[in-house]
């Protein structure tokens, strides 16, 4: 199974990515672009997480699991690396 965004159809709803299965029934993938280096980026995910997401739930409280560099792939695509590249002077 590709991980990349543009091996996949729109999904109407989910603007800007892509969900897939992953072997495990509970777990999804989120497929992105990162928006620095236009690379792909995933990142595995619960299904119960993604529901609340999608459904409004804030990222930190659908996805405590997952650090804040995962989070921020989530919502932007943005690989962590690219993020510290871009920011690192903002502290």
């Amino acid at each position: 199974m590709s991980e990349d965004i543009n091996d996949y159809p729109p999904q109407p709803n989910r603007p800007g990515y892509v969900v897939i299965r992953t072997e495990q029934p509970d777990r999804y993938k989120i497929l992105r672009t990162c928006r620095l280096c236009g690379k792909p980026s995933s990142v595995e995910v619960p299904a119960q997480g993604l529901w609340d997401w999608e459904h409004g739930a804030f990222i930190q409280k659908a996805f405590p699991e997952l650090s804040a560099g995962e989070r921020e792939q989530v919502t932007t695509g943005t690989h962590e690396a690219c993020f510290d590249r871009a920011f690192r002077d903002e502290d």
